[in-house]
């Protein structure tokens, strides 16, 4: 099963800041990042993750 990333006319920019967003800081300072957050994130930007 392949994933694609269905959306408008392909902005770098707008990955790298939906990416930046999903970083999850925890007490201790680590920096996690979920495929579910990093999903999220791209949707809200008009990019919608599929699978074919």
């Amino acid at each position: 099963m392949n994933s694609i990333l269905v959306g408008h006319m392909p902005r770098r920019y707008e990955i790298d800041a939906a990416f930046k967003q999903a970083i999850k800081i925890s007490e201790k300072g680590r920096r996690t990042v979920t495929t579910e957050d990093f999903v999220a994130e791209l949707a809200k930007r008009n990019w919608h993750w599929g699978f074919v």
